[in-house]
């Protein structure tokens, strides 16, 4: 049997794996340098090339975490960030939003203009900060997925972004679907057009992930539980195929409750992490300022 003559890639087992400890020797007890560490916790961190999905249920706060978590990797870790936005939030709101996180004003008085002197020098001392910072933010009415490919590359090309954003999910998958039945003259001949519409969608969102070798935080949207329980892989429904292809998922849950007190306890649920541990992180959302952080006391 002949065997035609090519050059093929495979190495014997030592040798993958001395480089996988070489590379993990240097980093001692840490994750590597290339890795984003969230909230200064190191056993969850987002590194190259990764698909991660960060879902919540309506009004929880996962667009308001993803822009705590922009804000911490572009001021503390000096890496620049993008964020991609279906046009609701648009970029003025998230803008508005940035700035109340860096000034430690509530939004809602920044959005009403409802502010002292005080409040006026916290907000212009936070927006000469935040002026010099690497965040770049595009907000696409009716956006395509090609659209995101297109603004994500060009966001690498230009500004060597090192993490990616992308809000919005409901909308490119309903637009996606709506595309697909106008472009099929019967409905008989479109097969599990949701299913196949959202393969697609995460298949080529973990490979340009892979190809830009940047993490990709893709938010979520699941349905309301009418007892509030904690989400868990099921709460995915008929999009079961999401977990399936992402590499981390993680739930962000809080009670929705009134609270007068400076903080409310929540919780990420790391459900699904094929480069860590899974559990739970405990984190607090501090409702006068609208943000998340994380309390090292609470770690085990």
């Amino acid at each position: 049997m002949d065997i035609d003559e090519h050059s093929y890639n495979y190495e014997q087992l030592d040798k993958l794996l001395y480089k996988f400890l070489s590379s993990r020797k240097k980093y001692k007890n840490t994750p590597p340098k290339d890795s984003l560490i969230i909230y200064d916790n190191k056993q969850l961190c987002f590194e190259k090339g990764e698909l991660i999905v960060l879902a919540s249920r309506p009004s929880i706060g996962k667009t308001t975490l993803a822009l705590n978590w922009m804000y911490d990797f572009a001021s503390n870790q000096n890496k620049p960030v993008g964020f991609i936005t279906s046009g609701i939030p648009d970029s003025e709101y998230l803008t508005m939003r940035i700035l109340a996180l860096a000034s430690k004003i509530n939004p809602a008085k920044l959005r009403c203009g409802l502010l002292n002197k005080n409040d006026t020098e916290q907000i212009e001392k936070a927006a000469s900060k935040l002026s010099n910072l690497p965040i770049f933010i595009s907000d696409i009415p009716n956006v395509k997925f090609e659209d995101v490919e297109t603004v994500a590359a060009e966001m690498m090309r230009k500004n060597k972004i090192e993490i990616l954003f992308i809000d919005g999910f409901d909308y490119l998958y309903e637009i996606a679907v709506s595309k697909s039945f106008c472009e099929n003259a019967q409905w008989a001949e479109q097969i599990e057009p949701y299913y196949n519409e959202i393969y697609f969608m995460m298949e080529n969102l973990k490979g340009f992930a892979n190809k830009l070798q940047i993490p990709i935080v893709l938010l979520v949207p699941i349905k309301q539980d009418a007892y509030e329980d904690e989400p868990t892989i099921k709460s995915f429904e008929d999009k079961l195929i999401i977990p399936r292809i992402a590499d981390k998922v993680i739930f962000l849950h809080r009670e929705r409750i009134n609270n007068d007190g400076e903080w409310q306890d929540a919780k990420l649920i790391v459900a699904k992490n094929s480069n860590g541990p899974c559990g739970d992180v405990i984190i607090r959302f501090y409702c006068k300022t609208v943000e998340f952080k994380y309390d090292e006391k609470e770690e085990n």
